[in-house]
């Protein structure tokens, strides 16, 4: 089989350029020359696999990353309070059993944690989660409190 062969590897050639290896598959080549083809029309130029592979990296952690979408939610919320508002509450939920962490809660504590594992001694950037139960928050929130951004931690996957 050739799929063993082959490594997949980044490799440095420059100080700011990589070389990329790996294999695909014809799905995934024909998705590759669309979005090429997508991006050389928007920049009305022709473009080259690497800036394809730019643009498509950008705009999955835009859509995806929630780093990214603490940011976006974070500077609408600065318009919000620019804006003649109502009364607003601060975001508060009460975890009974297993109920999930409020949206703009987990925003705001992404964008705090940048992705990283808040536990003592620990620079993980990998398989980062928030616990929906306070007592995993490495027992630092009260049982039967609420979510708050002050109790909410980013944690790993492999830490208790």
């Amino acid at each position: 089989h050739p799929e063993k062969g082959v490594r997949s590897r980044i490799k440095p050639i420059t100080e700011t350029k990589r070389e990329l290896r790996c294999l695909i598959d014809k799905d995934l080549e024909s998705m590759m020359e669309r979005i090429q083809d997508l991006e050389s029309q928007r920049t009305q130029r022709p473009v080259t696999l690497e800036e394809t592979l730019m643009a498509m990296a950008k705009l999955y952690l835009e859509k995806k990353d929630p780093i990214e979408k603490a940011k976006r939610c974070h500077e609408r919320e600065k318009v919000k309070m620019t804006m003649p508002a109502k009364t607003i509450k601060p975001q508060v939920a009460n975890f009974s059993a297993r109920r999930k962490i409020p949206t703009p809660i987990l925003r705001q504590v992404h964008l705090r944690d940048k992705g990283q594992c808040q536990a003592p001694n620990c620079q993980e950037k990998e398989f980062i989660y928030l616990p929906d139960n306070p007592k995993r928050v490495l027992d630092l929130v009260p049982a039967g409190a609420g979510a708050h951004t002050h109790n909410t931690t980013s944690l790993n996957h492999c830490k208790p």
